[in-house]
């Protein structure tokens, strides 16, 4: 019999390249990693991605720092990692607003969430918290609601820009209510808080790790969140359809992502990674104080998630005609 030497050193070359994609997987990260933001320091997204950052660099003796590239409503940032080395050394943290949201506003987006990307893992969910300034004077949504109809056009909302899912909450929240409001567009969602804090605009609705801290200082007045059931995390608060606008609900994943032709077993291995640092009792009880859920989920899982999210944030912007500003 004869052997077919052209098949067998194809079939040879093949399996060397897996074994060598392996034992790189296995090694990585062996220098520096960069978890991009698309979004201010302090904003939900940079709060999630510091707190994991530090537990990799503990975990796994390489260093993994955040770096903020902000602006266009996180698109710079995400189109930043979506062209960067796909090596597992450049990662977007990323949100709706970058994923599912801002690139079917844009009549040339710079890049495809789906094609362009890779999905790790969906790291965390957080509902949000409706804050107001102290000096509104509304005790619940009912009120806030009430006031609104009552003067139209005066009340603003701000995000961190938009597409952002405060931004998309706040849509939502006036489809559901009737009311009118203006919405106000940031470069992130912690100037969005400093400027409600300072009386600047109206309300926010703001993730639970920027929101809590004032409402608990009296900074800031908290509402509601938009959760379905009360959190555990803050049950003195009811939730927005409970109180107001029945059957409304909102909230926040973190994602990561990379560039799309990141080797599979690296995006498998630092999904593997994140779950373990995220599952530690000590930074999972973290998150759960700050309103956050841990999903870590797999690269299938996630990638199932952003197919679904895309779909799903596409109808709502038809319906509820949101442009870019």
């Amino acid at each position: 019999m004869s052997m077919n030497w052209k098949a067998v050193a194809a079939t040879t070359s093949i399996a060397g390249a897996l074994l060598s994609n392996g034992a790189c997987a296995a090694d990585y990260p062996t220098r520096l990693v960069h978890f991009v933001i698309g979004f201010s320091a302090g904003g939900g997204t940079d709060i999630a991605g510091r707190i994991l950052a530090q537990r990799l660099t503990e975990d796994l003796k390489q260093t993994f720092i955040v770096e903020n590239r902000t602006g266009a409503s996180g698109t710079i940032g995400a189109e930043y990692v979506a062209k960067s080395p796909p090596d597992g050394y450049t990662i977007f943290i990323g949100s709706p607003t970058t994923h599912s949201v801002v690139p079917q506003l844009l009549a040339k987006p710079p890049y495809h969430p789906l094609r362009d990307f890779s999905g790790v893992s969906e790291l965390v969910y957080s509902p949000m918290l409706l804050v107001v300034h102290p000096s509104l004077p509304v005790k619940n949504v009912t009120d806030l609601i009430r006031l609104a109809k009552a003067r139209p056009g005066d009340f603003t909302y701000g995000s961190g820009g938009v597409g952002a899912t405060p931004h998309m909450a706040g849509e939502l929240f006036k489809l559901a209510t009737g009311i009118k409001m203006l919405h106000i567009p940031y470069k992130g969602e912690a100037p969005a808080v400093a400027d409600l804090i300072a009386g600047q605009i109206t309300l926010v609705f703001a993730n639970l790790p920027v929101a809590l801290p004032h409402a608990r200082t009296g900074r800031l007045h908290g509402l509601a969140v938009t959760s379905k059931e009360r959190l555990k995390a803050a049950p003195d608060f009811p939730t927005v359809s409970e109180s107001g606008a029945p059957g409304f609900e909102a909230g926040t994943w973190f994602g990561m992502f990379a560039p799309k032709a990141t080797p599979p077993d690296v995006v498998a291995k630092l999904s593997a990674d994140c779950k373990a640092a995220l599952h530690a009792k000590p930074v999972e009880d973290r998150l759960a104080e700050m309103g956050f859920s841990v999903v870590a989920s797999n690269p299938a899982e996630f990638t199932r998630r952003m197919e679904s999210e895309y779909a799903k944030w596409g109808n709502v912007i038809k319906k509820a005609g949101i442009k870019m500003q």
